[in-house]
């Protein structure tokens, strides 16, 4: 399943572990764009991040196999470090398989284009290269059969920033 909203995955977690129970299901991209839910207003995409990650661990629980991948968005204007290690930590918790991260970067017209501060590109980067650090380094993943030492894999996605 591709590019389905962490909030669909809260508002149909019965359905959706019925269809993880099937085992037809391989794998989910459900990008979470930001660890904060104050940033994720911002970005109208308002959810409760801990029911999610509260449903993404059972889901992972039924079926270990299931790859579970996100993308995050580092640097949304306003983002303050503290809303940046929001993000960090939910990384750490949350069982996803692959993370794709973004450096935020302005799209002409859209409404985050009128939100100010933005965050300096010197932070942007320095925050992306966090991320990919942490992201990198081998954690203990444990299921309910085995416990396994994995690499998480990542994509960085990074455009011009605009000074």
């Amino acid at each position: 399943i591709q590019d389905l909203n962490p909030a669909w995955i809260c508002r149909y977690k019965e359905e959706m572990v019925e269809l993880i129970k099937t085992k037809h299901i391989k794998s989910i991209l459900t990008p979470i764009q930001s660890g904060n839910e104050r940033i994720l207003k911002l970005m109208n995409r308002p959810m409760n991040l801990q029911e999610f990650k509260q449903t993404i661990n059972h889901m992972k629980q039924l079926c270990p196999h299931l790859r579970v991948r996100t993308q995050v968005i580092v640097g949304f204007p306003t983002e303050t470090e503290d809303e940046f290690e929001d993000t960090v930590a939910i990384l750490k918790t949350c069982p996803f398989d692959e993370v794709d991260i973004f450096a935020y970067y302005e799209v002409g017209g859209s409404a985050a284009e009128k939100i100010t501060p933005k965050v300096p590109p010197d932070i942007i980067v320095k925050r992306v290269k966090k991320l990919a650090k942490i992201l990198t380094v081998p954690y203990r993943l444990s299921t309910n059969q085995d416990n396994l030492e994995t690499n998480r894999k990542f994509r960085l996605f990074a455009r011009p920033i605009k000074s």
